[in-house]
């Protein structure tokens, strides 16, 4: 009876977070996050362009950084953030609001 018990509960638990992880994806989350600096890390005979930028969720903040293709990001711009699945993908935003 225990073992059925912790199977059930097992269960339970994978399809609420199956169930979450497929809202999160439907409805997605957004938020503001503004490009605060950049940074260049150097491979070999290579180099890689970095834009790291700034948000707020659930009242803390986070710093990410993202590969700045042909500099793409500028200093200060507001980035419309979306969160899909488990990260925030930024994408330039031209309104003060996503």
């Amino acid at each position: 009876m225990v073992v059925i018990s912790i199977i059930i509960i097992i269960g339970i638990s994978i399809k609420r977070e199956n169930y979450l992880e497929g809202e999160l994806n439907k409805n997605g989350i957004n938020r503001i996050g503004k490009v605060t600096g950049f940074e260049i890390e150097h491979y070999r005979r290579s180099k890689t362009d970095y834009a790291i930028f700034k948000y707020e969720f659930e009242n803390k903040q986070f710093i990410q950084r993202i590969e700045n293709y042909d500099n793409e990001y500028k200093l200060n711009q507001n980035l419309c953030l979306t969160k899909k699945s488990r990260i925030f993908i930024p994408q330039p935003c031209q309104a003060p609001e996503c």
